[in-house]
């Protein structure tokens, strides 16, 4: 099926629906709604005449490990029918995965912002030129900070997720200043040991 008829079926199927075909969309396929609020539409492989409709989820929701809703449907049905077969047996499981999809982006966006904040407090601890955080050790749920010590000191600093525990990789500072360091998780030790 050729984009352009695609496009018209999409448009039909969308007004049905109540879903305006998305024109910003270049890529493969048609998008009708928003992110998180829309679907995807294309001709699967080696299946002419018909039509594959998923979710459309938010792109930032790669990792999002939900289900990924979808229904195949012939599309000479004409769009009533298929935005029938939409309601009944994608709209429901779609709903839902997008909600946890929303879930799921915005406990990442405040782990985000958390590990920010944390490398904002280490990268300030220093004079300029010695943390850096390279683009390339970052990544989803994870953020590094690399500091350059007089000398051979110095190492990395990784956390994950929300930054609460912070691992050190290849850290070698005076031995002074590492038993400043194992001192203070000494003490905490003893104070969750007693907690406990």
């Amino acid at each position: 099926m050729p984009q352009w008829q695609l496009a018209e079926l999409a448009v039909k199927v969308g007004r049905v629906l109540g879903m305006p075909l998305d024109r910003t969309w270049d890529g493969h396929g048609v998008r009708l709604g928003t992110e998180g609020n829309g679907l995807y539409l294309h001709e699967p492989y080696n299946q002419r005449g018909r039509v594959d409709i998923r979710g459309w989820f938010p792109s930032s929701s790669r990792w999002f490990s939900g289900e990924r809703a979808n229904i195949t449907v012939r599309a000479d049905r004409g769009p009533e029918v298929i935005a029938a077969e939409v309601t009944r047996r994608l709209l429901p499981g779609y709903r839902e995965a997008a909600g946890k999809a929303r879930e799921w982006l915005a406990a990442d966006q405040a782990e985000k912002q958390a590990r920010a904040r944390l490398a904002a407090c280490i990268t300030g601890l220093f004079p300029d030129g010695v943390a850096s955080m390279p683009s390339h050790m970052q990544s989803d749920g994870r953020t590094e900070v690399c500091l350059h010590l007089p000398g051979t000191m110095g190492g990395y600093v990784k956390f994950y997720r929300d930054g609460h525990d912070v691992e050190f990789e290849r850290f070698r500072v005076p031995a002074a200043v590492a038993l400043r360091m194992l001192e203070t998780a000494a003490l905490l030790a003893a104070a969750e040991v007693k907690a406990g």
